[in-house]
C-alpha cells in the first residue's frame, strides 16, 4: 500500500491577520503543494514549550479514552493541535 504523497510548503498568502489578544498574534496562511490552504497562528513573547507538553499529555490521554469501550461510547476526546515552539519566548500554532 503507497503512503500519501508528503506535502511541502508551495507559497506563503500575503495576507496576514493581527489578532485583537494581548500579545498580538499573527494568523498567517500557508499554501501546500497540494493546493490546500494551512492557517496557523504565529505567537511572540510566549512560551509555547507548555503547550507542546499539554498537547502530548492530550495525546496520552485520547489513546486511553479510545481503549475504553464507555469512552468510544460516549464519544470522549480532547481536542489537540500542532504547537511548534521556535525559541524560548516564540513559536506556532496550528
Amino acid at each position: 500500500q503507497a503512503s500519501p504523497p508528503q506535502v511541502t510548503i508551495a507559497a506563503l498568502k500575503d495576507e496576514i491577520a493581527v489578532m485583537p489578544s494581548l500579545q498580538r498574534p499573527k494568523k498567517i496562511t500557508f499554501v501546500g503543494s497540494d493546493g490546500a490552504l494551512y492557517p496557523f497562528l504565529a505567537k511572540p513573547k510566549d512560551d509555547l514549550r507548555k503547550d507542546y507538553r499539554l498537547m502530548d499529555f492530550a495525546g496520552v490521554l485520547n489513546s486511553l479514552f479510545s481503549r475504553e469501550p464507555a469512552s468510544r461510547r460516549r464519544n470522549l476526546r480532547i481536542r489537540t493541535y500542532a504547537v511548534l515552539p521556535l525559541t524560548e519566548d516564540c513559536g506556532i500554532l496550528q
